[in-house]
C-alpha cells in the first residue's frame, strides 16, 4: 500500500514537472498556467481528489518560485491555479464517483446487459452477457446487436430477432418470455435456455432516443426450481390422499380383522370352516402391509419394529416380485442357511426390495435376470470390505442384483440423492432409492453399489443382526374378561359395532358415540360410571384429542385410549400437547381386550 502511495506521489511529481518544462517553454507568458492546469487533470483523472490536490501543491510552488512575477499580478495568478485545480479535482472525482456507483450496480445485475447506439450497435455489455452469448466486448464493440445475439424458436426452428430495432424505432419498451435456443457467437455452440428478453429505449434530456438497453434473464434455473417445487407439492398432496385412503383402509381392515378372529374363535380346531377364517385373516394382514406402506409414504407412521425372519420376509414378497417384474424377467432367491433375524419395520423390508426391483426392472427393458441372497456375516475391525461408519459386529448381507445396463460413476455418486434420476422427465420421481437409503440408515444398516456399463448393478445391503427370537403371535386366545362401563367413541359404524361386540361378549358395559360432540355429551351426563374412554382419533364434528382435552378439564384422572390408523403419529393440525396411549389399527379382538385390562388396572398411564 505504501509503495502505492509513492508511486503515485512520483506520478504526480513527474507530471508538474512536465508541467514545469511547458511553462517555462511558454517563456512566462501569462498562458503558462494552463500547463499547470492539465498536470492537476491529469493527476485527479488517474489517482482521484488526493492527485488532483498534490498536483495543485506541487504546482503552485513552483509557478511562485519559478514561472510568476513576484509581485500581486503573479498571486492572483496563483490563486486562480489553486481555484481552478481544486474545480477540475472536485468535478473529475465526482465524475469518477458517478462512474464507480455505476460499475457496482451493474456488477450486481447477474442477468445479460447491453446497451446499443441509436443506430443498434453494441456500445456497451457486462460479464454475465460476455459469458451468456460467448463473445468479450471489445469483440462485439459497434457491432449490430443480431450480429451477437442469436435465437431460434425451440418448436420451429424459427430464428428469432431480438427486437432491438423496434423499439429504436417505436419508442416503446418490448418484453416477453419464451423457450428459445440460443447459438453462442453465431458458432453453433447452442444452450437450451427458456430466457426473458427486455428492450427499453435510452433517452437524453430532451427525449430523443439515444440508444436501447437488452436484457436477457435466463430463466432455465427459476424453471427447474419451480418444476421441483411443483414435483414437491404434487408429492406431498399425494401423501396426503395416501394417508386418507389408508386411515379409512385400516378401519375397514380392523372390521375384517377383529370378526375373522371372533370367527375363527368360535370354531373348533376340526371344523373346515377354519381355514377359510385363516385365510381371511391371512389376507387382511397383507392388506394391513399395503397401508403401512402407504402411511409410510404419507409420513403419518414411524417405524413399527419387531424381530423377523429375513428369509421368510423375501419368501413371502417372491410372489409379488414375479409380478411386478414381469415374465421376461427371472427372478432367482438365494436364502442364507439358518434362520436370519434382524430387529426392522417389515413394511419397510418389503419397501427396500418392491424399490430395487423396480430399478431393476427398468434397468432390463428387454429382459434378464434378478437375484436375491442373503447371508450372514461378521465384520471384524480390520475388515478389508467393511463399508465405511459401519461398526464392527455381526449383520445380515442382502444383496440384490441384475443384469441390466448399468450404471458409470457419476450416476453411481448421485443414485440415493432425493429427486435425481435418468428415466427422463416425467418418468420417475427420483424418490425411490433416496427411500431405500433412509431406511437402511434408520436401520443401523448401510449401502453400497457397484455396477459398469454393460455388465449389471450389485446393491450390498448390511443390516445388524438380531439375537432376540420372534415374537409368537397368539391366536384364539381369549382376552382377558371384565365388568367396567367404557364409553366408545368413533365415526365409523363398523369399528364401533365390532368393539362394543368384543367388550360385550368379555363382559363389560359399552356406550357408543358416533363422534365427539356426542360422546362429551354422553361422558357429561354420567362421568361417575365410566371406567375408561376409549375414542378413535379422526373423527368429525370434534376429533379425540380435542375430546380427551375436555374430559381431562373435566376429569383429570379420567382414564382414555386412543384408537389410530395413523400409529404414533397425529395428522396434521391434531399435535400432541403430551404423550398419549395408541390402541392402533387395525388391531385383533384380543389384543384390544388385553390393552384395555392393562389400562383399567392400571398397568398403562392413559389420564386424559
Amino acid at each position: 500500500m505504501r509503495f502505492k502511495r509513492y508511486q503515485q506521489v512520483l506520478m504526480v511529481l513527474g507530471l508538474s514537472s512536465v508541467a514545469l518544462a511547458a511553462a517555462l517553454w511558454l517563456r512566462w507568458t501569462g498562458d503558462a498556467v494552463l500547463p499547470f492546469l492539465a498536470a492537476v487533470f491529469t493527476s485527479a483523472w488517474f489517482f482521484g481528489l488526493q492527485g488532483g490536490l498534490t498536483a495543485i501543491a506541487f504546482s503552485s510552488v513552483f509557478a511562485l518560485l519559478v514561472t510568476v512575477p513576484p509581485d500581486a499580478r503573479g498571486g492572483v495568478q496563483v490563486a486562480e491555479l489553486v481555484v481552478f485545480g481544486f474545480a477540475i479535482s472536485w468535478f473529475v472525482e465526482r465524475a469518477h464517483e458517478h462512474a464507480r456507483r455505476f460499475r457496482s450496480i451493474v456488477a450486481g445485475i447477474s442477468d445479460a446487459f447491453i446497451a446499443t447506439d441509436c443506430e443498434g450497435r453494441v456500445s456497451w455489455m457486462n460479464e454475465p452477457a460476455e459469458t451468456l452469448l460467448g463473445v468479450s466486448f471489445p469483440d462485439a464493440e459497434r457491432r449490430a446487436v443480431e450480429s451477437i445475439v442469436h435465437f431460434r424458436d425451440q418448436q420451429t426452428g424459427k430464428p428469432v430477432e431480438p427486437r432491438v430495432k423496434e423499439v429504436l424505432k417505436g419508442g416503446s419498451p418490448a418484453a416477453g418470455a419464451r423457450r428459445l435456443i440460443l447459438a453462442r457467437n453465431g458458432q453453433g455452440a447452442e444452450v437450451d435456455a427458456e430466457v426473458e428478453q427486455t428492450i427499453a429505449p435510452i433517452r437524453d434530456e430532451e427525449g430523443h432516443i439515444t440508444g436501447a438497453v437488452l436484457t436477457i434473464r435466463d430463466m432455465t434455473r427459476r424453471r427447474e426450481a419451480e418444476d421441483q417445487l411443483s414435483r414437491s407439492q404434487k408429492m406431498d398432496a399425494l401423501a396426503r390422499l395416501a394417508g386418507g385412503v389408508a386411515g379409512d383402509f385400516n378401519n375397514l381392515l380392523t372390521v375384517i380383522t377383529g370378526y375373522g378372529e371372533m370367527l375363527r374363535g368360535e370354531l373348533v380346531p376340526s371344523n373346515p370352516l377354519g381355514r377359510f377364517a385363516d385365510e381371511i385373516i391371512f389376507a387382511s394382514d397383507r392388506a394391513a402391509a399395503v397401508t403401512r406402506q402407504l402411511m409410510a409414504f404419507s409420513r403419518l407412521q414411524s417405524p413399527q419394529t419387531k424381530v423377523l425372519d429375513l428369509n421368510a420376509s423375501i419368501a413371502s414378497a417372491e410372489t409379488m416380485l414375479r409380478r411386478l417384474l414381469g415374465e421376461s424377467v427371472e427372478v432367482v432367491t438365494i436364502p442364507g442357511p439358518g434362520v436370519l433375524r434382524v430387529k426392522a419395520d417389515p413394511g419397510q423390508i418389503e419397501q427396500v426390495i418392491v424399490n430395487l426391483a423396480m430399478n431393476s426392472r427398468d434397468a432390463m427393458p428387454h429382459g434378464g435376470k434378478f437375484m436375491i441372497e442373503t447371508a450372514a456375516v461378521d465384520l471384524a475391525a480390520d475388515a478389508p470390505h467393511r463399508p465405511e461408519g459401519l461398526a464392527p459386529g455381526g449383520y445380515l448381507l442382502l444383496t440384490v442384483s441384475d443384469t441390466g445396463d448399468g450404471m458409470d460413476t457419476v450416476t453411481q455418486s448421485r443414485l440415493f440423492e432425493p429427486f435425481f434420476t435418468t428415466k427422463g422427465q416425467g418418468k420417475s420421481t427420483g424418490l425411490g432409492l433416496s427411500i431405500v437409503y433412509g431406511i437402511v440408515k434408520q436401520s443401523g444398516g448401510d449401502i453400497g453399489v457397484y455396477s459398469q456399463p454393460g455388465h449389471g448393478t450389485i446393491f450390498e445391503i448390511y443390516l445388524p443382526r438380531c439375537r432376540e427370537q420372534e415374537a409368537a403371535v397368539g391366536r384364539n386366545v381369549r382376552g382377558p374378561r371384565g365388568t367396567e362401563t367404557i364409553l366408545v367413541a368413533d365415526d365409523d359404524d363398523g369399528v364401533r359395532k365390532l368393539v362394543h361386540a368384543v367388550l360385550a361378549t368379555s363382559g363389560y358395559t359399552v356406550v357408543e358415540a358416533a363422534d365427539g360432540k356426542e360422546a362429551l355429551a354422553l361422558f357429561r351426563a354420567g362421568a361417575e360410571k365410566f371406567g375408561m374412554v376409549l375414542t378413535d382419533v379422526v373423527m368429525p364434528q370434534m376429533n379425540g384429542f380435542e375430546f380427551g382435552n375436555l374430559i381431562a378439564e373435566f376429569a383429570p384422572e379420567q382414564k382414555v385410549l386412543y384408537m389410530s390408523g395413523f400409529r404414533d403419529s397425529p395428522p396434521a393440525g391434531m399435535e400432541r400437547e403430551r404423550p398419549r396411549l395408541f390402541l392402533h389399527k387395525p388391531f385383533t379382538p384380543d389384543l384390544l381386550l388385553a390393552r384395555v385390562r392393562e389400562v383399567l388396572d392400571g398397568k398403562l398411564d392413559a389420564r386424559g
